[in-house]
């Protein structure tokens, strides 16, 4: 089983390499009783199937915090981080817009 592991991942780096892109081995142990957010260990048995966090209140599926957990650790190996995810705050649009206020992209008024 460990060398059919071993040729998927020489496949993997063969057909990354092509399209220009790399791939990087991550250990995945510990995956899903890290919290990504904060970085803290969270306990828990296989039956659980929700990440809880006591202590940065995030609560999502157990998987879909192991696969940031995982992408986390890969982006630390080359270098670079995970941005954090923050929503843009936008101002009301509001009800009417006249025709006046508005100027072409490029027009000579401004």
């Amino acid at each position: 089983m460990d060398s059919s592991w071993n040729r998927f991942t020489q496949f993997l780096s063969y057909k990354a390499e092509r399209a220009g892109k790399m791939v990087i081995e991550v250990s995945p142990r510990g995956t899903t009783q890290e919290c990504y957010k904060c970085g803290e260990e969270v306990k828990k048995s296989l039956s659980i199937r929700t990440h809880r966090c006591p202590y940065c209140g995030l609560e999502i599926d157990r998987d879909y915090n192991s696969s940031f957990v995982v992408l986390k650790r890969g982006l630390k190996l080359v270098g670079q981080g995970l941005s954090e995810f923050t929503p843009a705050e936008i101002e009301p649009l509001p009800r009417e817009i006249s025709a006046c206020s508005v100027v072409e992209s490029g027009s000579s008024l401004q």
